[in-house]
């Protein structure tokens, strides 16, 4: 009999399904499944998380996505005009000399290489905000005040996603995999976070999010 499989991160449970009742009666299933959810749960609050297709997905926010499909859409109407040149160096006839042609030629494969990787970011990114996240807790594109423990000083941190190329003088940005980006994500106002730094560890109270 065919069996329903459930594919959970560091988790895989298979199970006949004319035994669903002894599944459900088995303690010691339900506490790897209950496991399991957790760290579905730690995933989806992280900035990566996994597909329906199983493919890695970037956490980002929806500026960053809109600049994304901002640069594809201008290499996208570049075509044409690459298209043009290339078409108005033919018409001067022997190619092989013809700087013009080439140089065209050379603008059309960079601009496409460029369409191939932006069309392939899109593909794996998700929004932050489309992941239902309380007020309280630190995720991608929040902007974080924190207070040194020790010095009592406060400084601006904005979590962003790989993908991220804006920056700001008016905080720090940190990467989710960056040492202080593991330490803030998930975590709330009102608690103290602790990172191991090159030069020592530091203790940083979560003073509020600002977005």
């Amino acid at each position: 009999m065919a069996g329903n499989t459930w594919n959970l991160p560091s988790c895989h449970i298979s199970v006949e399904c004319g035994d669903v009742a002894a599944f459900h009666q088995s303690k010691q299933i339900k506490k790897t499944l209950a496991k399991s959810w957790l760290s579905l749960y730690s995933y989806l609050s992280g900035h990566i998380v996994r597909s329906a297709k199983g493919a890695t997905m970037e956490m980002i926010s929806q500026t960053d996505k809109e600049r994304l499909e901002a640069q594809l859409s201008d290499c996208l109407k570049f075509r044409p005009v690459i298209a043009g040149r290339i078409a108005e160096a033919r018409a001067q006839g022997d190619l092989k000399e013809n700087a013009d042609y080439h140089a065209a030629r050379e603008d059309q494969a960079m601009n496409e290489a460029k369409v191939r990787d932006l069309e392939a970011k899109l593909s794996r990114v998700q929004v932050a905000g489309e992941i239902d996240v309380p007020l309280d807790m630190v995720f991608l594109g929040a902007i974080v005040v924190l207070r040194d423990v020790k010095t009592n000083r406060e400084e601006k941190f904005r979590l962003v996603g790989q993908l991220t190329e804006d920056s700001s003088d008016d905080y720090i940005e940190v990467t989710g995999s960056s040492p202080i980006g593991m330490a803030l994500m998930k975590a709330r106002i009102g608690e103290t976070v602790r990172v191991d730094l090159p030069k020592g560890e530091r203790r940083f109270l979560i003073v509020k999010i600002e977005g």
